[in-house]
C-alpha cells in the first residue's frame, strides 16, 4: 500500500491490530499513511473484557492510549468494542468497532460528502446488538479528551459519537476527521486533475 499511484485507497483498517498491544505494527502503519498523505487509518482500540465498570474502562483505556505516544491526524481510533451476532457458529461475539466505523464512513461518502463527519445521529448510527460498557457522559468525555471516539447506546441505538483524530498536538480544527477527510478529498481530485493536464 506504500505507492499510492499503484494502489489507489482512501481509508485503510488493520483489523485485529490494535494499538496497545501490536503498537509496532500499528506505528509502521501509520508511518507508511503519513508518507503517502491520501489516506486515513482507522486503528483497532484494545478490548478490555474484566474492567469493573464503565469508568474503570474510560480510564484504563485512556491510560493506555496516552502510554503509546501516537500523534497522527491520518489515524483515528474507536471504541469500547461492540456486539454482533456470528451466524457461522450460532452466538454473540464482541469486535472492535472499526467495521462499523468504515461502514458510517461509506455511507457518508455515498448520501454527503467525506467532509461530513461520520457521527451522530444521522451519519452514526450503527447495526450492532450493544456495546461491552455502556458509556456514561463522563466516561465519553475522558475517551474524547485522549482522541478515542466513543460508542454511546442511546434507547437501544449504538451511535458513533466522535470524530477526532489521534493527534493531542493537532490544532482545534486539525483534530477533527472530517477536516483530515476534506484535505485527503482536494489532494486526490488535484493530483487526479494534474495527471489529466501532464
Amino acid at each position: 500500500f506504500d505507492n499510492p499511484e499503484e494502489t489507489p485507497i482512501n481509508l485503510i483498517a488493520t483489523p485485529g491490530i490494535n494499538w496497545a498491544d501490536n503498537l509496532g505494527l500499528v506505528d509502521y502503519t501509520i508511518d507508511m499513511v503519513e508518507t503517502r498523505a491520501d489516506v486515513l487509518y482507522i486503528a483497532d482500540a484494545p478490548d478490555l473484557p474484566n474492567e469493573a465498570d464503565s469508568a474503570t474502562y474510560a480510564n484504563d483505556i485512556s491510560d493506555l492510549m496516552l502510554s503509546t505516544g501516537i500523534d497522527s491526524t491520518y489515524v483515528c481510533s474507536y471504541g469500547p468494542h461492540c456486539q454482533i451476532f456470528d451466524q457461522d457458529n450460532n452466538v454473540n461475539v464482541y469486535i472492535a468497532p472499526t467495521g462499523m466505523v468504515l461502514k458510517s464512513m461509506a455511507y457518508t461518502d455515498n448520501k454527503s460528502f467525506p467532509w461530513f463527519a461520520p457521527a451522530g445521529l444521522t451519519r452514526g448510527v450503527t447495526d450492532v446488538k450493544k456495546t461491552r460498557y455502556k458509556l456514561k457522559e463522563t466516561d465519553r468525555d475522558i475517551l474524547y479528551s485522549v482522541g478515542i471516539n466513543p460508542l454511546a447506546t442511546n434507547n437501544q441505538i449504538v451511535t458513533i459519537m466522535g470524530q477526532k483524530v489521534l493527534s493531542p498536538t493537532a490544532s482545534s480544527l486539525m483534530s477533527r476527521i472530517n477536516v483530515r477527510r476534506l484535505l485527503l478529498y482536494l489532494k486526490r481530485t488535484i493530483s487526479n486533475i494534474s495527471q489529466q493536464l501532464l
